[in-house]
């Protein structure tokens, strides 16, 4: 991974992008998007993630308030945009994440070639740049509450801080999977199932797509996940349909044996008792944490009679972004 930021980011510098420079970033979740994040803030250049799902006129909008210089875009999204990018002014270059060539710029492969051959030449310019905590790192538009979306100036200092400080707090492994399902552009993602994932060690797998998580869970064994609301009580309830089909008063009953050996033995059972549960996600998840909006209280205390922990937090774009 690392290997990688640093090819990227040689090759950026390569093109005549200084320090400062704004980059924007949109695509589907992959690690394509996360060694673009990587390569471009450890260059001390300005990320500029742009939500995925919107309309081209409002891409247009971001690219140009932002005055970004090189846009690094999934294949479907250059389609879509490459039509009018000649208008964006100050727009240089591009990027696409895809590896078919046709397009225009170049593609990742072709970039992380280029950069490869610029390492091994000698070229130092990843190794040797410079990053100050209270540089600029990102520059995220958001919607807010009124007009068109603004920009959110985070520094390193305040993701870095906010990594820390959620870890000192929630604790993902070495040996954890995190299943990454939200947006990549969206603080919460970046910063709690990107960043603080990597910190702490965990593996990052991506899901397919909101329909497929259930499915991904098991085929990644993922220990760990984020989501909103409306993802966990959609699951919570495809649960209950299940608990119901199969016979509710055994569900009280086994909940009643792991409160009971809770209470008398000082002793969790409840993987051991919804062990079938437990595998038809994968057997292995024991983390579900929660944000964007408040969750129904009786959804957060079934997951965790389950025998899953299950948090909420709360926070801000502004505040990088958890409180």
């Amino acid at each position: 991974l690392r290997e990688s930021a640093e090819e990227l980011g040689t090759a950026i510098a390569a093109m005549g992008l200084r320090k400062g420079d704004r980059i924007g970033i949109i695509g589907d979740n992959c690690p394509e998007w996360a060694v673009s994040y990587l390569a471009v803030v450890s260059m001390g250049l300005v990320a500029v993630p742009i939500d995925r799902d919107l309309k081209q006129r409002e891409i247009h909008h971001i690219l140009g308030v932002a005055g970004v210089r090189m846009l690094i875009a999934g294949p479907k999204h250059l389609s879509l945009l490459q039509e009018d990018l000649a208008e964006v002014k100050g727009l240089e270059f591009i990027l696409t994440m895809g590896d078919q060539p046709g397009g225009p710029g170049l593609t990742f492969p072709e970039a992380l070639e280029k950069g490869r051959a610029a390492v091994v030449g000698g070229d130092r310019s990843f190794a040797e740049a410079t990053v100050a905590p209270d540089d600029l790192a990102v520059l995220i538009f958001t919607s807010g509450t009124t007009g068109a979306s603004k920009g959110v100036m985070l520094t390193h200092r305040n993701i870095a801080s906010n990594v820390v400080g959620t870890s000192c707090h929630v604790a993902i492994n070495h040996d954890d999977v995190l299943l990454s399902v939200l947006p990549l552009h969206h603080t919460y993602e970046a910063t709690a199932g990107f960043l603080t994932a990597l910190y702490q060690g965990a593996t990052i797998c991506y899901a397919e797509s909101l329909r497929r998580v259930a499915d991904n869970l098991r085929e990644t064994k993922a220990s760990v996940m984020l989501g909103v609301p409306a993802l966990f009580e959609t699951m919570y309830r495809r649960i209950q349909a299940g608990i119901e089909e199969k016979g509710a008063g055994k569900f009280a009953l086994a909940k009643g044996a792991a409160s009971l050996s809770e209470l008398v033995l000082r002793k969790n059972v409840r993987r051991t008792v919804f062990r079938k549960l437990h595998e038809r996600f994968g057997g292995a998840l024991r983390l579900m944490i929660s944000g964007g909006a408040a969750i129904n209280p009786a959804v957060s205390k079934g997951y965790r009679e389950l025998g899953i922990d299950f948090i909420q937090g709360y926070g801000l774009t502004e505040y990088s972004p958890i409180v």
